[in-house]
């Protein structure tokens, strides 16, 4: 099958206003190209979305932005030629991780807000952000597309005021009652896909549409910590705002999402556990996934400041003194300092508790029970230990917890 002079390679996928195939051109370079079904060439409003996308791509120009080479018309077919992104969508991504990096999630919606930015700046509303419509290039840069349903805020719209348009999951509650929008619809959309990014699941979720519509407009969402633990305070408090029912309490501009993620983002550069990868809340003494001790942010560039100095000062009195051995020696055992011993106190007895509380949220009573009980053992003159003291209380109630020689011995 050829559209105009382009060879059609197969077909990448199929959305509202038409179907998009790879194509090979003379040149033998890789496209994509939208084509606007034959059959459907005759439904106005389809036209009218179709050469809205069009008009909207040529007055785009941005690096996340996917970009429109050509546009052509031959026996009847309406179609125009795209770069081709050949790094698969954001969908497929987290259908085949769940829950990304949160360095790559980060990434990816200060991506998506850059294009978001440039689009509002230009008066355009996109309304369809999701990960179907995040596609990444073959250098793993993310790009939106999908501009089908794009509202120009200072001309008519090709839809009614009171016709819903968009995709359910990742709506508004304006859009879902069918309300005027402006540009913070993108960004209530955009806080629902860094939701699933973090967390790798929807907050609203049901086989019926009219539930998860409803859901948007008065439904209270899990936060995104209750599902991903290691998400840090301040990012979850960002999804949260992003994701407000009323527009004026969300940040008002994707430049404002930009500036709140890019001032805490440098916080976060080693905050990952050394044995399992997983994400580490700064200042947090015991990994979730696996149990390691570990030192994350301000703590763990003093240790490492601290060892980095000792080294140094080794390497120099080494070489002045010639004793290079006694040297090595000692920078060795100075740099072997237990970082278990540099936690202080009360921060193992708030670690085991918090982790108790986790796992009682969960239901895993067991090791909820071990974990009260080492807060306990770690010092009973404390509220957090009278606190542990009640969870105790309420799983012995429970008839389901464990007996303290058989949490010693599960720990063993």
């Amino acid at each position: 099958m050829k559209i105009g002079k382009y060879e059609t390679v197969r077909e990448l996928g199929c959305g509202a206003s038409g179907t998009v195939y790879l194509v090979v051109d003379p040149d033998g370079v890789h496209r994509a190209v939208k084509l606007l079904p034959t059959g459907l060439r005759d439904s106005s409003s389809l036209f009218a979305r179709f050469r809205t996308e069009i008009e909207v791509l040529r007055n785009l120009n941005h690096a996340n932005i996917v970009k429109i080479h050509a546009v052509g018309q031959e026996t009847g077919l309406y179609f125009y030629i795209m770069e081709y992104l050949s790094g698969g969508s954001l969908a497929e991504r987290i259908k085949k991780q769940g829950a990304l990096r949160l360095e790559d999630a980060l990434q990816i919606a200060i991506s998506i807000c850059s294009a978001l930015e440039h689009a509002h700046h230009a008066g355009i509303i996109h309304r369809d952000i999701k990960p179907a419509n995040v596609i990444f290039d073959e250098d793993g840069r993310a790009k939106l597309v999908d501009f089908g349903i794009a509202k120009l805020a200072d001309a008519n719209s090709v839809t009614v005021t009171r016709q819903v348009i968009g995709t359910v999951e990742y709506m508004s509650p304006e859009q879902a009652s069918a309300k005027e929008i402006d540009h913070r619809t993108d960004i209530y959309s955009l806080g629902i896909v860094l939701y699933e990014m973090l967390t790798g699941r929807v907050p609203f979720k049901s086989e019926s549409v009219a539930a998860v519509l409803k859901s948007h407009q008065y439904a209270i969402p899990e936060t995104p910590r209750e599902w991903n633990g290691s998400i840090p305070e301040w990012l979850n408090e960002l999804v949260l705002e992003m994701i407000e029912k009323q527009p004026q309490l969300r940040p008002q501009d994707a430049a404002a999402v930009i500036s709140r993620i890019e001032a805490r983002r440098v916080q976060l550069r080693v905050a990952r556990c050394n044995v399992c990868d997983a994400g580490l809340e700064d200042g947090q003494v015991l990994c979730v996934r696996c149990g390691t001790s570990v030192l994350t942010g301000e703590r763990q560039g003093t240790v490492t400041g601290r060892v980095h100095r000792i080294a140094r000062r080794a390497l120099t009195i080494a070489v002045a003194l010639g004793i290079v051995a006694a040297g090595a020696v000692w920078s060795v055992r100075s740099a072997r300092i237990s970082r278990e011993s540099k936690v202080p106190h009360a921060e193992w007895q708030k670690e085991h508790f918090s982790l108790g509380e986790r796992f009682y949220r969960l239901g895993d009573l067991a090791n909820a029970e071990q974990e009260f009980r080492r807060t306990v053992e770690l010092g009973r003159d404390t509220e957090m230990a009278a606190a542990a003291e009640e969870y105790l209380r309420m799983i012995r109630d429970s008839g389901s917890g464990l007996n303290h020689q058989q949490a010693e011995s599960d720990a063993e």
